[in-house]
């Protein structure tokens, strides 16, 4: 994965969903929105470790149709991307952001 730390870019994944209408969004929404707003261009695969991976840490739930990847936050997510929970794994965003 380039560049970015795979901690710092779960929490990117979470803020993004954070900030989606739903708290939902499939792979290609997840991918342009990280690259438009962050900066961070991430292969299809490397999304579906991460979100695998935030699965598995209750952070986000995960549907898969026809081979797309389709993430909800959970209640856990939010307070995650929002700073108030921390996760060994996850960056913690920086204050005021």
């Amino acid at each position: 994965m380039a560049d970015y730390t795979r901690t710092w870019v779960r929490l990117l994944i979470l803020q993004a969903l954070n900030k989606a209408l739903g708290y939902h969004k499939h792979q290609a929404e997840l991918l342009k929105s990280l690259a438009a707003n962050d900066g961070v261009t991430l292969s299809r695969d490397d999304l579906h470790i991460e979100l695998s991976w935030l699965e598995n840490a209750d952070a986000v739930v995960l549907q898969i149709v026809d081979g797309v990847y389709i993430a909800t936050l959970t209640m856990d997510g939010q307070e995650i991307a929002e700073g108030i929970k921390q996760v060994p794994g996850i960056d913690r965003p920086a204050p005021g952001c």
